[in-house]
């Protein structure tokens, strides 16, 4: 029950980056985890959108996150949620 309301509280955000660097994206997962505490952050470079995935513990603040990405001079702008049926 415990586990379950804590899930129910997380929000994923993802994010397509201009992102290529490998280590440019771990400096990056660093300065996003101090900056934004509630949250966990990886990279799927392989990805063609260079993708950031951030997943926030109550309320996604995409807009900070990408002004902070924007002061390092990187970008990123939300994916939007997509359902494709085949």
């Amino acid at each position: 029950m415990l586990t379950q309301r804590l899930k129910s509280k997380m929000k994923v955000e993802v994010f397509k980056t201009n992102i290529a660097d490998p280590e440019r994206a771990k400096w990056l997962v660093d300065q996003i985890e101090r900056n934004f505490t509630n949250c966990k952050v990886n990279f799927d470079l392989d990805d063609c959108d260079r993708i950031l995935r951030v997943v926030f513990e109550g309320k996604i603040q995409s807009d900070l996150l990408i002004d902070l990405l924007k002061k390092v001079g990187c970008k990123a702008e939300v994916l939007p949620d997509t359902i494709q049926t085949i």
